[in-house]
């Protein structure tokens, strides 16, 4: 990689919670605080994640291929990684579909080694991984750098889901009957009038974030802010006490279909 430095990009998305994390000094064997263990391999990351960025892209040259069998036309396309650059520093991301694909000529005829039909069925997603969550929040505007990872602590601590022994997190029985029948309140309008609130959809929580970032930037009072999320979560306060009947119906059935099982 000597020589090849390159600016890094700016990214698309600062929420200001802190400043980007990068190596600062050596930690590596014979420096004045060698690491170990996992200490070491979170230095080696946050290391190897900084040369990559300053790093040139990969260049790989794609090849497609098309072959006429009969009336049927197959397709098979190839990709050969030609210069590794910032992969060659971050083992931790593999470029996809690296298959290499034999030269052939155009109109050339080749010869068919064999002939299979297979069958299949699409496979249910798998349930989320912390990285997996993290990156759905980021997307949807829910929390910072610096408050996700409380987000995502609080509904472990109040029962709505939990980690299996893979790290991946699976709904409660509450959690999944409190999504659910709050799902059923959609009858109130958003702050602005322009859109109808779920309360079960990221949407408020991301108004929330967009509002505080509007006071830090000086764009909102923090006195008009909260005026209007209370005003909103009055409402909302309101419409589920006079009516809880979605939820408590979601959490009976569930005690049902708990029963059922035992």
């Amino acid at each position: 990689m000597q020589g090849k430095f390159t600016q890094a990009r700016r990214g698309n998305h600062d929420d200001g919670a802190h400043p980007p994390i990068h190596p600062v000094q050596l930690a590596g064997p014979g420096s004045q605080t060698p690491l170990q263990g996992e200490q070491w391999r979170v230095y080696e990351l946050i290391t190897r994640h900084f040369l990559a960025c300053v790093a040139p892209d990969a260049i790989g040259a794609e090849s497609k291929i098309e072959v006429t069998v009969g009336d049927e036309m197959f397709h098979a396309t190839g990709l050969t990684v030609v210069e590794e650059n910032w992969l060659e520093v971050y083992p931790y991301v593999k470029w996809k579909g690296t298959t290499e694909l034999p030269p052939v000529a155009l109109y050339q005829r080749v010869r068919v080694a064999e002939l299979m039909m297979t069958s299949g069925m699409t496979e249910p997603p798998e349930l989320l991984s912390e990285a997996e969550l993290i990156d759905l929040m980021d997307k949807n505007h829910i929390g910072t750098d610096a408050t996700m990872h409380e987000h995502i602590a609080t509904i472990e601590n109040r029962g709505y889901a939990s980690r299996t022994p893979g790290g991946r997190f699976n709904p409660s029985d509450l959690g999944v009957a409190l999504v659910q029948g709050f799902g059923a309140f959609q009858n109130l309008n958003g702050r602005d009038g322009d859109f109808r609130l779920h309360l079960a959809a990221p949407r408020l929580r991301a108004q929330m974030e967009a509002d505080m970032a509007l006071v830090a930037r000086g764009e909102k009072t923090k006195v008009a802010m909260v005026a209007a999320c209370l005003a909103m979560m009055r409402q909302i306060y309101v419409m589920v006490s006079e009516g809880p009947q979605p939820i408590d119906r979601e959490i009976r059935r569930l005690e049902v279909e708990q029963q059922q099982f035992l």
